[in-house]
C-alpha cells in the first residue's frame, strides 16, 4: 500500500509541476487527471477490504 501511495505523491506532484509551468490552460487536464486517481483509489481501497485485491 506504501508503495501506491507514494506513487500517487509522486504523479500528484508531476501533474503540480506541468500545471505550474504550462500554465492557467491546464486546469482541465489537471481536474481530469485528479478525478481518474480518486477513481482510482477508492476502487483499489474497496478491492482490499472486500479481500479481491
Amino acid at each position: 500500500m506504501e508503495r501506491l501511495l507514494l506513487f500517487f505523491a509522486v504523479a500528484s506532484i508531476g501533474i503540480a509541476l506541468r500545471f505550474f509551468i504550462l500554465g492557467e490552460f491546464e486546469w482541465k487536464q489537471l481536474f481530469i487527471v485528479s478525478c481518474f486517481f480518486r477513481w482510482c483509489l477508492v476502487d483499489w481501497g474497496n478491492r482490499m477490504v472486500a479481500g479481491l485485491a
